[in-house]
Protein backbone atom coordinates (compact mmCIF):
# COMPACT_ATOMS: atom_id res chain seq x y z
CA UNK A 1 0.00 0.00 0.00
CA UNK A 2 1.47 3.28 -1.10
CA UNK A 3 -1.50 5.64 -0.87
CA UNK A 4 -0.59 9.01 0.56
CA UNK A 5 -2.71 11.87 1.87
CA UNK A 6 -1.28 15.36 2.27
CA UNK A 7 -3.14 17.61 4.68
CA UNK A 8 -2.14 21.19 4.00
CA UNK A 9 -3.21 24.77 4.50
CA UNK A 10 -4.60 25.78 1.13
CA UNK A 11 -3.96 29.18 -0.44
CA UNK A 12 -7.70 29.87 -0.67
CA UNK A 13 -8.63 28.76 2.84
CA UNK A 14 -12.26 27.74 3.42
CA UNK A 15 -11.54 28.10 7.13
CA UNK A 16 -8.63 29.07 9.37
CA UNK A 17 -6.88 26.03 10.89
CA UNK A 18 -5.94 26.43 14.54
CA UNK A 19 -2.65 25.02 15.88
CA UNK A 20 -4.39 23.40 18.85
CA UNK A 21 -6.68 21.43 16.51
CA UNK A 22 -5.21 18.15 15.16
CA UNK A 23 -4.62 17.92 11.42
CA UNK A 24 -6.33 14.51 11.39
CA UNK A 25 -8.33 12.80 14.11
CA UNK A 26 -10.13 9.47 13.88
CA UNK A 27 -12.16 8.25 16.83
CA UNK A 28 -13.76 4.80 16.77
CA UNK A 29 -13.42 4.39 13.03
CA UNK A 30 -15.38 1.42 11.73
CA UNK A 31 -15.88 0.37 8.13
CA UNK A 32 -17.93 -2.64 7.11
CA UNK A 33 -18.12 -3.66 3.47
CA UNK A 34 -20.62 -6.40 4.30
CA UNK A 35 -21.89 -8.29 7.33
CA UNK A 36 -18.85 -10.55 7.05
CA UNK A 37 -16.15 -8.10 6.00
CA UNK A 38 -14.98 -5.45 8.45
CA UNK A 39 -12.06 -3.39 7.10
CA UNK A 40 -11.69 -1.09 10.11
CA UNK A 41 -12.43 -2.09 13.68
CA UNK A 42 -12.49 0.92 15.97
CA UNK A 43 -9.38 2.72 14.69
CA UNK A 44 -8.13 5.54 16.93
CA UNK A 45 -5.47 7.96 15.71
CA UNK A 46 -4.47 11.59 16.05
CA UNK A 47 -2.03 13.44 13.77
CA UNK A 48 -0.77 16.78 15.03
CA UNK A 49 -0.01 19.78 12.76
CA UNK A 50 3.42 19.40 11.15
CA UNK A 51 3.65 15.71 11.98
CA UNK A 52 4.50 13.04 9.39
CA UNK A 53 2.41 9.97 10.20
CA UNK A 54 2.61 6.54 8.59
CA UNK A 55 0.31 3.52 8.78
CA UNK A 56 2.19 0.21 8.79
CA UNK A 57 0.58 -3.21 8.67
CA UNK A 58 0.04 -6.38 6.64
CA UNK A 59 -2.16 -6.58 3.57
CA UNK A 60 -5.82 -6.34 4.51
CA UNK A 61 -5.19 -4.50 7.76
CA UNK A 62 -7.28 -1.53 6.61
CA UNK A 63 -4.58 1.02 5.83
CA UNK A 64 -5.99 1.99 2.43
CA UNK A 65 -9.51 2.11 3.85
CA UNK A 66 -8.44 4.48 6.63
CA UNK A 67 -6.68 6.81 4.21
CA UNK A 68 -9.59 6.83 1.78
CA UNK A 69 -12.00 7.69 4.58
CA UNK A 70 -9.74 10.60 5.60
CA UNK A 71 -9.64 11.68 1.94
CA UNK A 72 -13.50 11.73 1.81
CA UNK A 73 -13.55 8.93 -0.78
CA UNK A 74 -15.26 6.44 1.57
CA UNK A 75 -17.82 6.98 4.30
CA UNK A 76 -17.13 5.29 7.64
CA UNK A 77 -19.80 2.90 8.88
CA UNK A 78 -19.50 4.55 12.28
CA UNK A 79 -17.12 6.70 14.28
CA UNK A 80 -15.88 10.22 13.76
CA UNK A 81 -13.15 11.43 11.40
CA UNK A 82 -12.09 15.08 11.27
CA UNK A 83 -9.51 17.03 9.25
CA UNK A 84 -8.58 20.34 10.89
CA UNK A 85 -11.69 19.89 13.01
CA UNK A 86 -14.00 19.46 10.01
CA UNK A 87 -16.08 16.31 9.62
CA UNK A 88 -15.14 14.30 6.50
CA UNK A 89 -18.77 13.23 6.00
CA UNK A 90 -20.73 16.38 6.71
CA UNK A 91 -18.15 18.89 5.45
CA UNK A 92 -16.58 17.09 2.48
CA UNK A 93 -16.20 20.16 0.25
CA UNK A 94 -14.25 22.11 2.87
CA UNK A 95 -12.03 19.14 3.72
CA UNK A 96 -11.19 18.48 0.07
CA UNK A 97 -9.89 22.03 -0.34
CA UNK A 98 -7.12 21.44 2.23
CA UNK A 99 -5.99 17.91 1.35
CA UNK A 100 -4.23 16.20 -1.54
CA UNK A 101 -4.56 12.47 -2.16
CA UNK A 102 -2.03 10.34 -4.02
CA UNK A 103 -3.22 6.76 -4.62
CA UNK A 104 -0.92 3.83 -5.19
CA UNK A 105 -1.97 3.71 -8.83
CA UNK A 106 -4.01 6.37 -10.59
CA UNK A 107 -6.97 4.81 -12.35
CA UNK A 108 -10.29 5.57 -14.01
CA UNK A 109 -13.84 4.41 -13.50
CA UNK A 110 -14.16 1.64 -16.05
CA UNK A 111 -17.89 1.99 -16.69
CA UNK A 112 -17.55 5.67 -17.64
CA UNK A 113 -16.52 6.91 -21.05
CA UNK A 114 -13.47 9.12 -21.25
CA UNK A 115 -15.70 12.16 -21.72
CA UNK A 116 -17.89 11.21 -18.76
CA UNK A 117 -14.82 10.72 -16.59
CA UNK A 118 -13.51 14.19 -17.47
CA UNK A 119 -16.92 15.70 -16.68
CA UNK A 120 -17.04 13.82 -13.37
CA UNK A 121 -13.62 15.14 -12.35
CA UNK A 122 -14.39 18.68 -13.54
CA UNK A 123 -17.34 18.89 -11.14
CA UNK A 124 -14.95 18.65 -8.18
CA UNK A 125 -13.64 22.11 -9.06
CA UNK A 126 -15.30 25.48 -9.37
CA UNK A 127 -15.63 26.92 -12.87
CA UNK A 128 -17.09 26.07 -16.25
CA UNK A 129 -17.41 22.27 -16.37
CA UNK A 130 -17.91 21.99 -20.14
CA UNK A 131 -14.89 24.15 -21.00
CA UNK A 132 -12.81 22.03 -18.62
CA UNK A 133 -14.04 18.87 -20.38
CA UNK A 134 -13.13 20.29 -23.79
CA UNK A 135 -9.67 21.25 -22.58
CA UNK A 136 -9.15 17.82 -21.03
CA UNK A 137 -10.23 16.11 -24.24
CA UNK A 138 -7.81 18.27 -26.22
CA UNK A 139 -4.93 17.37 -23.87
CA UNK A 140 -5.79 13.64 -23.94
CA UNK A 141 -5.97 13.71 -27.76
CA UNK A 142 -7.90 10.43 -27.96
CA UNK A 143 -10.10 11.45 -30.88
CA UNK A 144 -13.39 9.56 -31.10
CA UNK A 145 -12.13 7.09 -28.48
CA UNK A 146 -12.90 9.74 -25.84
CA UNK A 147 -16.51 8.47 -26.14
CA UNK A 148 -15.51 4.84 -25.44
CA UNK A 149 -15.63 3.27 -21.98
CA UNK A 150 -12.30 3.51 -20.19
CA UNK A 151 -12.25 -0.26 -19.57
CA UNK A 152 -11.56 -0.57 -23.30
CA UNK A 153 -8.52 1.73 -23.08
CA UNK A 154 -4.93 0.57 -23.14
CA UNK A 155 -2.64 1.64 -20.29
CA UNK A 156 -1.15 4.35 -22.50
CA UNK A 157 -4.59 5.72 -23.36
CA UNK A 158 -5.51 5.85 -19.66
CA UNK A 159 -2.33 7.78 -18.90
CA UNK A 160 -3.22 10.27 -21.61
CA UNK A 161 -6.73 10.66 -20.21
CA UNK A 162 -5.27 11.28 -16.75
CA UNK A 163 -2.87 13.86 -18.19
CA UNK A 164 0.30 12.03 -17.14
CA UNK A 165 1.71 11.25 -20.56
CA UNK A 166 4.31 13.80 -21.77
CA UNK A 167 4.18 14.70 -25.45
CA UNK A 168 7.21 14.88 -27.80
CA UNK A 169 6.68 18.64 -28.08
CA UNK A 170 6.79 19.02 -24.31
CA UNK A 171 9.97 16.94 -24.06
CA UNK A 172 11.63 18.98 -26.83
CA UNK A 173 10.72 22.27 -25.15
CA UNK A 174 12.04 21.04 -21.81
CA UNK A 175 15.34 19.90 -23.34
CA UNK A 176 15.76 23.21 -25.17
CA UNK A 177 14.98 25.16 -22.00
CA UNK A 178 17.52 23.20 -19.96
CA UNK A 179 20.21 23.74 -22.61
CA UNK A 180 19.56 27.48 -22.81
CA UNK A 181 19.53 27.75 -19.01
CA UNK A 182 22.96 26.11 -18.88
CA UNK A 183 24.34 28.47 -21.52
CA UNK A 184 22.74 31.46 -19.75
CA UNK A 185 24.40 30.50 -16.48
CA UNK A 186 27.81 30.17 -18.15
CA UNK A 187 27.45 33.49 -19.96
CA UNK A 188 26.44 35.26 -16.74
CA UNK A 189 29.40 33.72 -14.93
CA UNK A 190 31.78 34.94 -17.66
CA UNK A 191 30.37 38.46 -17.47
CA UNK A 192 30.57 38.71 -13.68
CA UNK A 193 34.08 37.24 -13.68
CA UNK A 194 35.36 40.27 -15.58
CA UNK A 195 34.68 42.45 -12.55
CA UNK A 196 36.70 40.40 -10.07
CA UNK A 197 40.42 40.28 -9.56
CA UNK A 198 40.92 36.52 -9.06
CA UNK A 199 39.19 33.15 -9.11
CA UNK A 200 38.33 33.17 -5.40
CA UNK A 201 36.59 36.55 -5.66
CA UNK A 202 34.69 35.38 -8.75
CA UNK A 203 33.47 32.27 -6.95
CA UNK A 204 32.34 34.30 -3.95
CA UNK A 205 30.48 36.77 -6.15
CA UNK A 206 28.73 34.04 -8.13
CA UNK A 207 27.63 32.31 -4.94
CA UNK A 208 25.96 35.49 -3.71
CA UNK A 209 24.36 36.33 -7.06
CA UNK A 210 22.88 32.90 -7.69
CA UNK A 211 21.02 32.70 -4.36
CA UNK A 212 18.32 35.30 -5.22
CA UNK A 213 18.25 34.07 -8.82
CA UNK A 214 17.47 30.47 -7.86
CA UNK A 215 14.89 31.20 -5.13
CA UNK A 216 12.02 31.76 -7.63
CA UNK A 217 12.81 28.43 -9.27
CA UNK A 218 12.44 26.72 -5.90
CA UNK A 219 9.12 28.51 -5.33
CA UNK A 220 7.80 27.15 -8.64
CA UNK A 221 8.41 23.58 -7.48
CA UNK A 222 5.52 24.01 -5.05
CA UNK A 223 3.26 26.52 -6.78
CA UNK A 224 2.45 27.07 -10.48
CA UNK A 225 3.32 30.50 -11.81
CA UNK A 226 -0.32 31.24 -12.69
CA UNK A 227 -1.33 31.04 -9.01
CA UNK A 228 1.19 33.68 -7.89
CA UNK A 229 0.36 37.39 -7.51
CA UNK A 230 0.95 39.39 -10.68
CA UNK A 231 3.97 41.25 -9.27
CA UNK A 232 5.57 37.97 -8.21
CA UNK A 233 4.76 36.40 -11.59
CA UNK A 234 6.55 39.26 -13.37
CA UNK A 235 9.61 38.88 -11.13
CA UNK A 236 9.73 35.11 -11.61
CA UNK A 237 9.32 35.29 -15.39
CA UNK A 238 12.06 37.92 -15.61
CA UNK A 239 14.58 35.40 -14.27
CA UNK A 240 15.67 33.03 -17.07
CA UNK A 241 16.47 30.21 -14.65
CA UNK A 242 12.78 29.84 -13.73
CA UNK A 243 11.87 28.38 -17.11
CA UNK A 244 13.15 24.80 -16.65
CA UNK A 245 10.64 24.36 -13.81
CA UNK A 246 7.88 25.97 -15.89
CA UNK A 247 8.76 23.67 -18.80
CA UNK A 248 8.65 20.57 -16.58
CA UNK A 249 5.18 21.58 -15.35
CA UNK A 250 4.06 22.12 -18.95
CA UNK A 251 4.83 18.45 -19.68
CA UNK A 252 1.59 17.61 -17.88
CA UNK A 253 -0.45 20.82 -18.18
CA UNK A 254 0.34 21.10 -21.92
CA UNK A 255 0.50 24.90 -21.64
CA UNK A 256 3.39 25.44 -24.01
CA UNK A 257 2.96 29.11 -24.89
CA UNK A 258 4.75 30.38 -21.78
CA UNK A 259 7.58 27.91 -22.39
CA UNK A 260 7.96 28.97 -26.03
CA UNK A 261 8.03 32.66 -25.08
CA UNK A 262 10.49 31.76 -22.33
CA UNK A 263 12.82 30.19 -24.89
CA UNK A 264 12.81 33.41 -26.89
CA UNK A 265 13.48 35.42 -23.74
CA UNK A 266 16.28 33.07 -22.64
CA UNK A 267 17.91 33.29 -26.06
CA UNK A 268 17.77 37.10 -26.06
CA UNK A 269 19.10 37.26 -22.50
CA UNK A 270 21.98 34.90 -23.29
CA UNK A 271 22.94 36.73 -26.48
CA UNK A 272 22.82 40.07 -24.66
CA UNK A 273 25.03 38.85 -21.83
CA UNK A 274 27.52 37.25 -24.24
CA UNK A 275 27.61 40.38 -26.40
CA UNK A 276 28.32 42.53 -23.34
CA UNK A 277 31.04 40.17 -22.14
CA UNK A 278 32.62 40.09 -25.61
CA UNK A 279 32.60 43.90 -25.78
CA UNK A 280 34.36 44.14 -22.41
CA UNK A 281 36.99 41.59 -23.38
CA UNK A 282 37.57 43.20 -26.76
CA UNK A 283 38.50 46.60 -25.36
CA UNK A 284 42.18 47.45 -25.04
CA UNK A 285 41.75 48.49 -21.42
CA UNK A 286 39.55 46.49 -19.10
CA UNK A 287 38.34 48.16 -15.96
CA UNK A 288 38.53 45.67 -13.11
CA UNK A 289 36.41 46.50 -10.09
CA UNK A 290 38.22 43.98 -7.85
CA UNK A 291 35.26 43.18 -5.74
CA UNK A 292 36.29 41.33 -2.61
CA UNK A 293 33.36 39.93 -0.68
CA UNK A 294 33.75 39.76 3.03
CA UNK A 295 35.76 42.98 3.31
CA UNK A 296 34.28 46.26 4.40
CA UNK A 297 36.31 48.44 2.11
CA UNK A 298 36.45 48.53 -1.62
CA UNK A 299 39.61 47.70 -3.49
CA UNK A 300 40.72 50.58 -5.67
CA UNK A 301 39.90 50.20 -9.32
CA UNK A 302 42.81 50.09 -11.65
CA UNK A 303 43.32 50.12 -15.35
CA UNK A 304 45.19 47.25 -16.90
Amino acid sequence: MREKIFIQVARSRPFEPRPEVPALEMAGGFKDYSSRVRALDGLELRVEPGEIFGLIGPNGAGKSTAIRIAATLLKPSSGEVRVWGRDVVGEQAEVRRVISYLPEEAGTYENLTGEEYLRFMARFHAGDVESAVKRGARIADLGERIKSRTKEYSRGMKRRLLGISPTPLGMALLASTLLLSFVSALSLAVLLATFTKDVRSAQSLMAVVYIPIMVPAVVLMFSPVSSLPLAVQAAVLAIPFSYPIIASQALYTHQYLTVALGLVYQALFTMGVLALAARIFSTEKILTARLELGRMGRAPAEKL
